[in-house]
Parts: structure tokens; C-alpha cells; sequence
């Protein structure tokens, strides 16, 4: 694997174990094996499965801009800058990708075998794009479960 998408994979790793810390939860880590399916990025108890792409290939129409939630047949995508936030997104939709929705169908394929209520994304960027400009993609099905989950980490902290 080049360097390019490790850099990506960490990074994306550190962005979201800030917005885990502010949740209450561990932070993660990349998963640094190669050739395997599944997320590219530790599991904790969030339980947010996400398989990073750092293609030149990826869609213009599926990079979201920052407070857009876009929305594509079957999925939602927001920037990983934006991800605390999705309730105060202005919504957009785009058009979808075949390729897209075939990587977010096996993220999920690997998440519904070995996870209980995980929630399936893949993090979209292309070379040389800042890191907080990463887009998140999941399942249209899985945006309420991701604001409950947010939702009920927070009511934790407030708890205690």
C-alpha cells in the first residue's frame, strides 16, 4: 500500500477520535493490515465501521461541502469536519455512483456479520484534498441510528 492512503486512513483515524473524546468514548486507531475486508479504521464502542478510499477516480458529486448533508439513492454523505452535526445540515442531492454504493454495500456486508449495530461508511477523498475535507458516506437507513447513537453518548456525559 503507498503511503498516500495510510496518511489518510491515520488521519482520518485522528479526526474521528476527537469527535469519539468530546463523546465520551476511546479514541481509535488505523488498522494497519493489508489485503483484508472489512473497516480500515478500529471499531470502539461507538461502533462506527469505516473503510477509507483515497482514489483520483472518486465522484465530485459525492464530496460534500462544509455544512452540506448530501443525499445520493440509498446513502448520506457529510465532511468529516461536519461530523457532530448532522441535524444542522442543509440538505443537497446529488447523484449516486455505482461504484460508491457498491463499496458502502460491502462495508456494510462486513458490518452486519461482525458488529451488533454497527453503522457502515466509507470515508471519500482524493489525493492532495485537505483531511477535514474527507467525506463520510453511510446508509440513508442508518442516519436516525447515527443521530440516537450521538444523542445517547451525549446524554451520558450530561449524566454524569
Amino acid at each position: 500500500m503507498k503511503a498516500v492512503p495510510r496518511m489518510a486512513e491515520r488521519k482520518v483515524a485522528e479526526i474521528l477520535s476527537e469527535f469519539y473524546i468530546s463523546l465520551g468514548c476511546r479514541p481509535v486507531k488505523r488498522i494497519p493490515v493489508l489485503g483484508k475486508t472489512g473497516p480500515d479504521i478500529e471499531l470502539n464502542e461507538f461502533n462506527f465501521a469505516v473503510d477509507v478510499k483515497s482514489r483520483i477516480s472518486i465522484p465530485a458529486s459525492l464530496l460534500a461541502k462544509s455544512g452540506e448533508l448530501i443525499v445520493a439513492p440509498g446513502m448520506i454523505g457529510f465532511r468529516i469536519s461536519d461530523v457532530g452535526k448532522l441535524e444542522a445540515l442543509r440538505r443537497q442531492d446529488v447523484r449516486s455512483s455505482v461504484t460508491v454504493k457498491r463499496w458502502l454495500d460491502h462495508q456494510h456486508e462486513w458490518t452486519t456479520k461482525n458488529t451488533q449495530d454497527g453503522i457502515s461508511a466509507i470515508a471519500l477523498r482524493r489525493p492532495g484534498m485537505r483531511m477535514d475535507a474527507t467525506t463520510i458516506i453511510i446508509l440513508e437507513t442508518q442516519e436516525q441510528l447515527w443521530n440516537q447513537r450521538i444523542q445517547q453518548f451525549r446524554h451520558k456525559i450530561l449524566a454524569s
